[in-house]
């Protein structure tokens, strides 16, 4: 076992996670896709093994301190790039019916080989800027969970992740180090969207300032105008009455609809 699997292995056991030898292999599989594909596109900054399996492949397993992935059926990936955290997550909770999101073709394709290499049943890539699947009725608000890594500030990620909920449904957004400013910027964009913040859950890698996975849960229907047409939400976010129109007042009707 290398380093970089026992790293993997150990810091998945201190989660309450077992990673079984078939795993270990797929594991293994994916990380030899990312070094090569990774030479002839940007997926992902590489510095050795152990960077890898740790910063990104056990990074991606503290999702399961968001909320309870066993009982998730429906995983929604928003921007999934290199995989991240989806392939993990579905590697080492099989049972999720887990869909990434992806708005580049050249990472769709990646994606799609990670996935018929590792034989990952139930995952599969959509091809699409997440702004206008939302519109798809049989995307929104239909997923108990989605997740967005490193993607954009809170009050982006929470535009772009809600319209997909249930009511009930987990957002995990996963952030660095400082994420005070961010959370403050997002009181208006909880409170048109109707979420609540659940959790946040720091942890730390060695050689780096910390990270955290922040746990948010929909209450509310997402009110029809929202999310906003792509590109808007990150030009535009919600901030603050005046910004997304009648916001409010949007979501005061969708309310009485339900």
């Amino acid at each position: 076992m290398t380093r970089g699997m026992q790293k993997l292995v150990a810091g998945a056991r201190e989660l309450g996670l077992e990673i079984e030898g078939w795993m270990q292999e797929r594991f293994q599989i994916y990380a030899e896709l990312i070094r090569s594909w990774n030479r002839r596109i940007n997926l992902v900054r590489l510095q050795n093994e152990e960077n890898l399996f740790s910063s990104h492949f056990l990074d991606s397993l503290w999702c399961s301190r968001g909320c309870e992935l066993v009982a998730v059926g429906r995983l929604l990936d928003i921007g999934s790039g290199a995989g991240f955290p989806a392939v993990p997550l579905k590697i080492c909770f099989p049972h999720l019916q887990v869909v990434m999101v992806e708005s580049q073709a050249k990472r769709c394709r990646f994606l799609e080989e990670v996935i018929d290499a590792l034989r990952l049943e139930g995952c599969r890539v959509i091809w699409e800027r997440s702004e206008n699947l939302a519109r798809d009725p049989n995307h929104r608000e239909t997923y108990d969970c989605v997740t967005a890594r490193a993607l954009a500030a809170l009050p982006v990620v929470l535009e772009l992740g809600v319209p997909f909920l249930k009511r009930g449904g987990h957002l995990l957004a996963m952030k660095g180090r400082s994420i005070q400013e961010e959370l403050g910027q997002s009181a208006f964009a909880m409170s048109v969207l109707g979420v609540r913040l659940e959790r946040i859950v720091p942890y730390v890698f060695e050689g780096e300032e910390g990270r955290h996975i922040v746990s948010f849960v929909k209450e509310e229907r997402t009110p029809e105008d929202y999310p906003r047409r792509a590109g808007i939400p990150e030009k535009r976010p919600l901030l603050r009455r005046g910004i997304g129109g009648d916001a409010v007042e949007k979501k005061m009707k969708c309310n009485a609809r339900t």
